[in-house]
């Protein structure tokens, strides 16, 4: 449920900074202000397909996991919702390794310290 998400994220951010990890862009509606920064992850296929995997999930939706990666529909929801509108830049990161996460939680980290928001 959408609404139930938006109304409990708009209740729990209200007057706050905060580092959000979602999966959902559409949820984020204009009340509750624009973001820092938007950072879409992205990984290779086969490292998507593995990881989920190893935590069980169906093929199915295993299958659909990939699939919304190969046809980039989390990235075109981004866009959608935060380039086209303007209210936030998109940085796109790499998220496939051990190495590529640590890489890309220092960034963000780095990001959120140059903007006072810590």
């Amino acid at each position: 449920d959408e609404e139930l998400l938006r109304r409990e994220l708009r209740r729990e951010l209200a007057g706050c900074r905060a580092v959000v990890d979602f999966h959902c862009a559409s949820c984020f509606d204009d009340e509750l202000g624009a973001p820092l920064a938007v950072f879409l992850l992205r990984a290779a296929t086969s490292a998507i397909w593995d990881r989920l995997e190893a935590r069980g999930y169906s093929k199915r939706k295993i299958q659909q996991n990939v699939e919304c990666e190969i046809f980039g529909t989390v990235a075109e929801e981004v866009e959608e919702c935060f380039v086209r509108e303007g209210r936030a830049p998109v940085e796109e990161l790499q998220n496939t390794s051990a190495e590529d996460l640590e890489a890309n939680v220092a960034r963000i980290v780095a990001r959120v310290r140059a903007a006072g928001v810590v």
